[in-house]
């Protein structure tokens, strides 16, 4: 009866040291899930940041291929002026381009590229700066989309990021050539 009391005791002790170490067991991998999902939440945010990152380099990169284009490039007497769009050049661009577009896609990438003229002097002098190539058409602004490369792409698939940066518009037509602040908008598109 002694030995079967103390069986029954030491039962007991047993029943609740295993309780124990279940209950310590299930706290542990509950804290260990908890790290897991915090783990996961800070290198999804790190990997967020660098795809960001990359895509505001590749969208420089597109906008310093662009602007070193020797197809755009202000020249002068064999002199190139930096960062600077000649406008006539910009006009027989976008033709090539159309007659080129795969050639330009895997140059530029899943970009849109729009310019638009930010400030030029007054055209008083009755001199009107801009006159497009094919029709003839003189108008007192500048803006247009250089390219779009974007519309083959189905918006769900992609994120779209949007740079302006601006540049100088050169007017070789004029004697004396002239200058002209402008904007140069790339909307990069990349897999999300």
């Amino acid at each position: 009866m002694v030995v079967h009391k103390y069986i029954k005791m030491v039962s007991k002790k047993a029943q609740i040291q295993q309780m124990e170490s279940t209950a310590v067991l299930f706290v542990l991998f509950f804290l260990i899930i908890i790290g897991l999902v915090f783990y996961n939440n800070v290198t999804n945010n790190k990997v967020d940041a660098m795809e960001n990152r990359f895509s505001d380099l590749a969208a420089k990169q597109t906008i310093q291929k662009i602007s070193s284009a020797p197809e755009l490039s202000c020249t002068s007497n064999g002199i190139t002026t930096l960062e600077c769009f000649d406008i006539k050049k910009l006009i027989a661009f976008k033709n090539l381009i159309n007659s080129n577009k795969d050639y330009y896609r895997h140059e530029y990438g899943n970009v849109k590229i729009s310019l638009s003229l930010v400030y030029h002097p007054s055209s008083d002098k009755g001199v009107v700066p801009f006159c497009t190539m094919q029709t003839g058409v003189c108008e007192d602004e500048l803006d247009f989309e250089l390219f779009d490369f974007s519309k083959n792409i189905s918006s769900g698939n992609y994120n779209a990021r949007t740079f302006i940066y601006p540049v100088l518009l050169g007017d070789y037509r004029m004697v004396p050539e002239r200058y002209y602040f402008g904007k140069i908008k790339i909307s990069y598109y990349s897999k999300e």
